[in-house]
């Protein structure tokens, strides 16, 4: 039995399993495979020595109990959250984020869609059955939120999907030897994405840095691909893909070895010649016990395989060190985009001289990502060649141009009846990107997100990332630690940024959103709109990400808010807000920064429970004062726009002036060593009660200036 039929195998089971559950009798030729020995080793790996009657008697499926409410930093801590996920199928296009309940869930719906979809929509039949691709996403779609009722507490947190998953990738690497105890992890990291894509400066640089950022998912996709045809394994072997990074299950072998480290140097002699040294693959083999995919020593293989890939990043292109050392050449003029000088192959390009193919490739590719909805990999030549093979972009499913040996990827779409090929496969990307008024069928550019916002002419820049990913992936797990749930977890964030917040997107663009997606995928974002709706939508992505977390204190984000005019460079734009989000991790992280300060996500909300974690010297000291509502920025900001209050350009002013004057004051304070805790807390009060009291007195009679007179002056709220 090869890889792929062991996959096959295991995928055919695990329908069989599904449609036996919701009802559906399938066709006589389409019967439950029996299993061989590597098949076997995987099941008991997984489902321990009763692995038979837990995988196929008895059918029966649980609610999934969320697995973000295992994760812990803190091993003393108990688990005391208890939420489910809801027991539904992925929708077929830009899937609603399944926030999580406290009810239990019923499982009938889900059988009926299983009906409807399978029975009604496609009739199937023994072609659908020898289709991996197909199998493969009918489990995903079906089993994502469900779990397989193995009768133990510890499993019902483990999405079917991804139980199935782990027990193909293991069988298919005992495939072509059953007797193997250690498997191969391979693991890649795509570095240097950053100073590709982030240092040009130009007209229309939107749809490039989009341009950017989709190339070099394409290019982490061709590495994955390209590591599996020689290794001669399915692609439900990759354990997980996204963000440049890269892991797979493979068979503990030379060829394995040899494989890893053909393709990490023919891909870095590529790569340097490309993009002169600015991004470099990690690619290394670590090897795993069987017995430790299902248990905590897993974790240690993991760290193992990323202290190996940090290995080579410290000493990147090692193996090229000719093409390092030759002398390169440099011309004039440079490329007046990316400002590359080693080619002569310069052309114009819009309103810019001098630019180089790269950049011109990069421009063509933008303006056809507005709404890709296929991306084919093929031989025959495109605009977008990786390393001596061909993607090609379609809107529309017109494929007559290409062969069925062609691989298909279709975008955001869990739609079954676009699957019935032999090599069609899901790819999820953040594309979000409202569509221009002024140019329709085009990305918006930085201009018209400028005039489309509130206020001032300005366009903000948003970046953002998960805190303490690290500990979260080698030691949030705990004692549960094993293979199905690092994919569960790895995913399940992954999708929170490639997949939901399209969807958030989405219904935000029916209330005249202008948003641009420059990059959204793994645990991280870069996104530019219209400064004030970009604000909102940050805010708007911290509370739907705590919410499908299950609000654990041990999963939160940090971000950071640039604002510029039209002419501010991509570069800088990039910088400044990864400069604030810096600032927002070195406030104990859980942090914004925005317009020069930072504070956490609660202030800026106005949840006074965050002042139990302020650090114990501030407690102690407002302690005594009592919190007075409405607490934090938001909060106020919304109540002086709410109200009757005809506050003036001057009320503003006063407000700004005595901040400027606190924040001075503080900084000579501890320039000097001195206590300052006065000054933050209690200094604006002189100036804040001449500023209220200038408004009209028949303002000052209402319960609105009640109100915002005692918030003002409240000590909780100095900072603010």
């Amino acid at each position: 039995m090869t890889s792929d039929q062991a996959a096959l195998t295991i995928f055919q089971q695990a329908v069989f399993m599904l449609t036996q559950w919701a009802g559906i009798t399938l066709p006589e030729d389409c019967q439950y495979p029996a299993d061989n020995e590597a098949i076997k080793k995987a099941k008991k790996t997984f489902l321990g020595d009763d692995h038979s009657s837990l995988w196929k008697r008895n059918i029966t499926f649980n609610p999934l109990r969320l697995l973000f409410d295992r994760v812990t930093l803190d091993p003393n801590r108990k688990e005391d959250r208890e939420n489910y996920v809801p027991a539904r199928a992925i929708a077929d296009n830009n899937p609603e984020i399944p926030y999580p309940t406290t009810e239990l869930p019923t499982l009938e719906g889900l059988k009926q869609t299983i009906i409807e979809q399978l029975e009604d929509k496609i009739q199937f039949n023994k072609d659908h059955w020898d289709n991996l691709s197909l199998l493969s996403l009918i489990v995903e779609k079906f089993g994502y939120y469900i779990g397989l009722d193995t009768g133990l507490d510890t499993s019902k947190d483990i999405a079917f999907f991804d139980l199935v998953r782990s027990i193909a990738a293991v069988a298919s690497s005992l495939a072509n030897n059953d007797q193997q105890e250690d498997l191969i992890l391979v693991a890649g990291d795509l570095s240097g994405i950053q100073d590709f894509i982030y240092t040009i400066s130009s007209e229309g640089a939107l749809k490039s840095l989009r341009a950017r950022s989709f190339y070099l998912g394409l290019v982490a996709e061709e590495i994955s691909v390209r590591l599996l045809e020689r290794l001669e394994l399915p692609r439900t072997n990759i354990i997980y893909t996204g963000g440049g990074n890269l892991y797979i299950l493979a068979p503990n072998t030379t060829k394995t070895k040899d494989v890893v480290q053909t393709i990490q140097n023919d891909f870095n002699e590529w790569l340097f010649k490309k993009f002169i040294g600015k991004v470099f693959l990690a690619l290394d083999c670590s090897v795993v016990p069987v017995a430790n995919l299902a248990n905590k020593n897993f974790s240690n293989d993991w760290d193992e395989a990323i202290k190996k890939l940090n290995k080579q990043k410290n000493k990147k292109f090692y193996n090229q060190l000719n093409s390092v050392l030759n002398i390169r050449k440099s011309y004039s003029p440079k490329c007046k985009i990316c400002h590359r000088d080693d080619t002569e192959e310069l052309d114009p390009l819009n309103t810019e001289e001098d630019t180089c193919s790269t950049c011109r490739t990069m421009d063509e590719i933008g303006k056809e990502l507005l709404r890709v909805k296929y991306i084919v990999r093929s031989s025959s030549e495109s605009n977008i060649k990786i390393n001596g093979t061909y993607y090609h972009i379609l809107q529309e499913d017109n494929f007559k141009n290409f062969n069925k040996s062609d691989a298909l990827y279709l975008v955001n779409n869990w739609e079954i009846k676009d699957y019935q090929f032999e090599k069609f496969t899901p790819f999820t990307i953040g594309n979000y990107a409202k569509e221009s008024e002024e140019e329709p069928g085009r990305i918006i550019r930085v201009g018209e997100l400028a005039r489309n916002a509130k206020g001032t002419d300005r366009v903000g820049y948003l970046r953002m990332d998960v805190d303490n990913l690290g500990r979260i992936f080698s030691e949030g797990l705990g004692e549960e630690y094993n293979l199905p749930r690092l994919a569960s977890l790895s995913r399940q964030l992954s999708y929170f940024f490639t997949v939901y917040l399209n969807k958030l997107a989405e219904a935000q663009e029916q209330q005249g959103k202008n948003l641009v997606f420059i990059y959204a995928g793994g645990d991280d974002l870069f996104i530019c709109g219209s400064w004030n709706e970009l604000v909102d939508f940050s805010f708007e992505i911290y509370n739907s990400f705590r919410s499908y977390t299950g609000y654990n204190p041990y999963i939160t984000l940090s971000g950071g808010i640039c604002l510029g005019d039209i002419k501010f460079p991509s570069y800088q734009a990039a910088f400044k807000s990864g400069e604030a989000e810096e600032k927002g991790k070195g406030n104990g992280k859980d942090s914004l920064g925005l317009f020069g300060e930072v504070f956490k996500w609660g202030e800026w909300l106005g949840e006074t429970e965050v002042t139990k974690n302020f650090d114990p010297e501030t407690v102690k000291y407002l302690e005594p004062e009592p919190m007075i509502e409405p607490f934090g920025v938001l909060p106020l900001v919304e109540l002086l726009n709410s109200s009757k209050i005809p506050y003036s350009r001057s009320f503003i002013r006063n407000l700004l002036i005595t901040a400027e004057l606190q924040e001075q004051k503080i900084k000579e304070a501890k320039d000097k060593e001195e206590p300052y805790m006065d000054l933050r807390y209690y200094l604006h009060l002189p100036k804040i009660a001449y500023t209220l009291a200038r408004l009209p007195q028949s303002t000052r009679q209402t319960d609105d200036y009640n109100k915002l007179s005692k918030s003002l002056k409240s000590p909780h709220n100095a900072p603010y």
